[in-house]
């Protein structure tokens, strides 16, 4: 499972063992330039919610900006939809090689939730 901390820039991976999740590492991460939850198709806010991967994309077959690759994320969910919240292409994905997660550019997304490639493969 992973959780993403928003306001603390932070994903952190946990591990269902002994009938518990136990946290493995956590990563810091990049999130949308809007803090607040995501309502609709350019808000550049990242959904408050719980997702599932779809798919992964392999960084061959994207933009050199997703870097590494992507994973899809299910957003807008059977739940979003109720409240109303739209938008696409929420993902998991990597960044530009070369560049580092402090770089200026790279300090918010328009959604997505942004790890180093080392971290995303």
């Amino acid at each position: 499972m992973l959780i993403c901390e928003k306001d603390q820039n932070t994903l952190h991976l946990f591990r269902f063992v002994d009938n518990r999740f136990a946290l493995v590492k956590s990563y810091p991460c990049i999130v949308g330039a809007n803090g607040l939850d995501k309502k609709k198709a350019g808000d550049l806010a990242t959904p408050v919610g719980n997702y599932f991967f779809l798919r992964y994309i392999p960084g061959k077959s994207l933009s050199e900006k997703y870097g590494y690759g992507a994973f899809v994320l299910n957003y807008p969910n059977f739940l979003d939809r109720k409240d109303r919240k739209d938008g696409t292409g929420i993902w998991l994905h990597g960044h530009t090689p070369g560049k580092g997660l402090r770089e200026q550019e790279l300090q918010n997304t328009s959604g997505c939730v942004v790890v180093s490639n080392d971290v995303l493969k």
